[in-house]
């Protein structure tokens, strides 16, 4: 018998453990005499829980007293003086159970266990389910079966008062059903879609339906609560549960009850346990995030003030995701890059972004190019996009502060920008108008220097201007601040020095040239420039035109007689108002008579001279042109025209003397190659050669 008590003891100790009760000491009396005592340990805890049965006293030392402990206890002491009826297998049994339970913790393994003895105690049983009470839905669901189908009978779910194991659990009765019809009888309150269920879960015999012949249902109670019911079926014709099987499935509940109830607590604590688990886990990571998107803010935060760029940024940006980052501006221009890979898509003008505007405050992920663009916006103002490649779809919240806190790191920027472009403009824009002025050269020069001028390179001012062919169109000015960024640039990609100055009209600007190079190879170096330049420009600008005008090379004290040639050139282009210009400080001297003239008087100029060309049908009329433009620009250099020509010597003559028979002049002769080297210039300047060549 000790080891019994044994059992009960240690059932006592874990059930304490699982409602995180610690006990001290263990006492078990019979008729006060002491049968078994268990110190657990020596805190002096002197709260003493005392339950009596029968004879039996336990007494229960610990720092307080828990009521549900007790009710468990004296739950327990019953299984020492099971009832009369009961047999001593049926005791064995409950000790046998109390010990088994007290070794499992988790709820499915007790139910499981509970499940099996029962099968196991009652030899005429064929199925066994045991259902637990689900407070909050207030039905009773399926936990494991023995016998059934549990594919579907896992779909059922009873109220309380339906069939029979609802009837038990409102009743908190246990309940005997000794034939068929008492049984199906009970379960006639079975709803439609819990039947359909339950006669799919039930077993095949002879290709049937079996039918239970007899049935117990009994009621899991702690104390007045029906946690669960414990449902058994036999299919058998021979052999019916009896009463005394009910007494001992009422024990067997009755012990499982607080097993079960155990069980919950601890599966309780264990939920309770991975929950604050996966809390501690998601805060650790959101910490990780949070230290990392702090890191990320200092590292940006850091290149704002340190004025490291915007180039910096977006370079940090690739490098902390990964992958390639673009920006551009509203006009969307190319600002800045990292490319880390293959990009799909063409990073100088992404074709998405020929449709988009930057007013959109939320990013935007592009699946077609895998890509995210988001908006640049400053002072409610649209500044731009950041495209950022995406190797996957969605992005981490890592991820999505970063771009987030890119994009008010950029706004921050743009600002910062703005300011210093405003301030640069007006200090460029103060020193182009001493250069227009009067100011003493030598204070021009120091003004020069301060804007990272040198007096030991040599310079040329150039102009673009603004081509108005539609006569409604005016540029505003984020447009020409754009195009300002655009050609600042592109300029400084080709030279060490420069200065570009906003005006009404265009741009201007002075480039500056080591002292050594020579005029020559400026010249060529600006035609091949501005070449660049245009076709650059026109890739921005599709729907508009620009003339371009450059000045002599000078030196630094001698930078306004650059000027005027560039001003007397921008007064043609104004005055004559024709798109596509080109002029140098070459053509100046005929630009000055240009501006004193109209259109038509120029055109006259030309007739004057030219008329009998203009007049000429011959076939070789495009050739003698060619011939005349040739010779009129080379110096009358016959072998220089020849080889250009690629024309034998007594060719280039016969076409020499050609032109002077037409033209009715001495080719040889100064003033006749004065004048129509005039009207040469006249019709480059105006873009009227071909016009005025071939009216006739």
């Amino acid at each position: 018998m000790s080891k019994a008590y044994q059992l009960l003891t240690e059932s006592i100790i874990q059930y304490a453990e699982a409602i995180s009760f610690t006990i001290s000491e263990i006492k078990i009396f019979h008729k006060d005499k002491l049968l078994y005592k268990e110190v657990i340990t020596q805190d002096g805890a002197n709260q003493l829980t005392t339950v009596k049965h029968d004879s039996f006293i336990i007494n229960i030392r610990a720092h307080k007293v828990s009521p549900q402990l007790k009710t468990f206890v004296k739950q327990q002491i019953q299984l020492l003086s099971p009832p009369v009826d009961v047999e001593d297998k049926g005791k064995d049994l409950l000790l046998n159970l109390s010990r088994t339970l007290a070794l499992y913790q988790r709820l499915d393994d007790v139910l499981l266990r509970i499940m099996d003895m029962a099968m196991d105690v009652f030899p005429v049983s064929d199925s066994c389910s045991l259902y637990i009470y689900n407070e909050k839905k207030d039905t009773l669901i399926p936990r494991v079966t023995r016998g059934f189908n549990w594919q579907h009978l896992q779909n059922i779910r009873f109220k309380p008062g339906e069939s029979l194991t609802g009837f038990t659990f409102q009743t908190k009765n246990a309940q005997i059903f000794h034939h068929t019809d008492e049984v199906y009888q009970g379960m006639s309150s079975m709803s439609e879609e819990n039947w359909k269920h339950f006669y799919a879960s039930t077993p095949d015999k002879d290709g049937e339906k079996v039918k239970a012949q007899s049935a117990m249902c009994c009621p899991l109670m702690i104390q007045e609560d029906c946690i669960g019911v414990v449902s058994i079926n036999s299919f058998r014709k021979v052999g019916h549960f009896t009463d005394e099987d009910l007494e001992l499935l009422k024990a067997i509940c009755n012990q499982a009850a607080f097993a079960v109830h155990r069980a919950s607590l601890f599966t309780e604590l264990e939920n309770q346990a991975d929950k604050l688990m996966k809390l501690n886990h998601d805060i650790q990571l959101k910490n990780q995030t949070l230290e990392q998107t702090l890191h990320n803010h200092n590292q940006l935060m850091d290149m704002a003030l340190e004025q490291q760029g915007m180039e910096a940024i977006i370079t940090f940006i690739g490098d902390r995701l990964n992958t390639s980052v673009f920006l551009y501006d509203e006009f969307r221009q190319l600002l800045s890059s990292k490319v880390n890979g293959d990009i799909p898509f063409e990073g100088s003008i992404p074709p998405f972004l020929e449709t988009m505007t930057p007013d959109r405050v939320q990013p935007i992920h592009l699946t077609e190019y895998d890509v995210v663009v988001l908006p640049i916006v400053t002072r409610m103002e649209a500044r731009g996009f950041l495209v950022v490649v995406t190797n996957h779809w969605p992005l981490n919240h890592t991820e999505k502060m970063l771009i987030e806190e890119a994009q008010n790191i950029i706004a921050i920027e743009y600002l910062k920008q703005e300011a210093i472009y405003e301030t640069k403009q007006r200090i460029q824009g103060e020193f182009l108008e001493d250069i227009q002025g009067k100011v003493d050269i030598n204070v021009l020069v120091d003004q020069a220097k301060l804007l990272g001028l040198s007096d030991r390179e040599t310079y040329l001012f150039f102009g673009i201007h603004f081509d108005h062919t539609n006569q409604d169109y005016d540029w505003n000015v984020r447009e020409t601040k754009s195009l300002h960024h655009l050609v600042e640039r592109f300029i400084a990609n080709h030279f060490k020095s420069s200065i570009i100055f906003n005006r009404i009209n265009g741009l201007r600007g002075i480039i500056g040239f080591p002292i050594e190079v020579k005029e020559e190879s400026v010249r060529h170096q600006m035609n091949h420039f501005i070449d660049q330049l245009d076709n650059y420009l026109r890739k921005y600008f599709k729907e508009k035109s620009f003339s371009y005008a450059t000045g002599r090379l000078t030196s630094l004290e001698e930078i306004r007689k650059s000027y005027k040639d560039v001003w007397y050139c921008i007064e043609i282009f104004n005055r004559h108002k024709r798109p596509n210009q080109r002029m140098t400080y070459r053509e100046v001297g005929v630009a000055k008579m240009m501006m004193n003239n109209t259109e038509e008087e120029l055109y006259q100029f030309v007739v004057d001279h030219v008329k009998p060309l203009m007049d000429y049908t011959n076939q070789n009329k495009l050739d003698l042109i060619e011939t005349l433009e040739k010779y009129l620009f080379n110096h009358q250099h016959l072998k220089e025209v020849a080889k250009e020509l690629h024309l034998h010597s007594n060719t280039l003559n016969y076409r020499l003397k050609r032109l002077s028979e037409i033209l009715d002049a001495d080719l040889r002769d100064a003033e006749v190659i004065f004048h129509l080297r005039m009207s040469w210039n006249i019709m480059n300047l105006l873009g009227t050669k071909k016009e005025w060549l071939y009216h006739a």
